[in-house]
């Protein structure tokens, strides 16, 4: 079941409001998916950038292209990694010194070749979030959470997986203790969860929000 809800859509109108003027279920998407990045010191360009770059990532049906360009990173950093390995390389002979040359030579060509191809005119919607470019004119102390390297994409994908998992557990609870308990209210539910480990620290309004979902 698809249940991808594009988040540059539900901001459509909203993009030059303050956090605190969003709506209450629009606030707290956005306090889930733009954080650490301060939504205050974006501008509203910036915002839906970066809307852009999470619903290219969570869009089921460009799944095949972020594949694709996750494969092309993956050639990208193999070839920059031998062009840095080549330009160490000692050439104690003439000889060694013109092979060096030649391989360098055709890495760079290789590597222009793919950029000129696919990344000539910037990098497509459905490009991983990981490998698009950070808005402009974020002040130095708002860490972004866009990443470049594979492993930070590793990382990402596995904390969503984690993230997925916990929501999932809190769903559970929420209907079995809503089974045992009808006439309790989804704030009683969500603070009876907030006690169990499955919580994992989190408040019990972050759980009512999720429990549902």
């Amino acid at each position: 079941m698809n249940n991808f809800s594009s988040l540059t859509k539900a901001l459509e109108d909203w993009f030059d409001t303050p956090l605190c003027d969003l709506p209450e279920e629009l606030r707290y998407r956005v306090e889930d998916e733009f954080s650490p990045m301060p939504w205050d010191q974006l501008s509203p360009s910036d915002r839906r950038e970066i809307c852009e770059q999470v619903d290219s990532y969570d869009d089921p049906s460009l799944e095949a292209r972020r594949q694709h360009y996750y494969e092309l990173a993956d050639i990208v950093t193999e070839l920059k990694a031998a062009i840095a390995e080549w330009e160490s390389k000692r050439t104690p002979t003439a000889l060694d010194q013109e092979a060096k040359e030649r391989r360098l030579k055709e890495l760079h060509q290789e590597l222009k070749k793919i950029k000129d191809e696919h990344f000539a005119n910037g990098m497509p919607r459905s490009a991983p979030r990981s490998l698009r470019r950070k808005p402009e004119n974020l002040k130095p102390t708002a860490p972004m959470v866009i990443k470049k390297s594979a492993s930070n994409v590793i990382r990402r994908d596995a904390r969503k997986l984690e993230t997925t998992k916990r929501h999932n557990s809190w769903k559970k609870a929420y209907r079995d203790l809503k089974k045992e308990n009808p006439e309790k209210t989804d704030t009683w539910i969500s603070k009876r969860i907030e006690k169990m480990d499955i919580s994992d620290g989190k408040t019990a309004e972050t759980i009512r929000r999720k429990m549902k979902a």
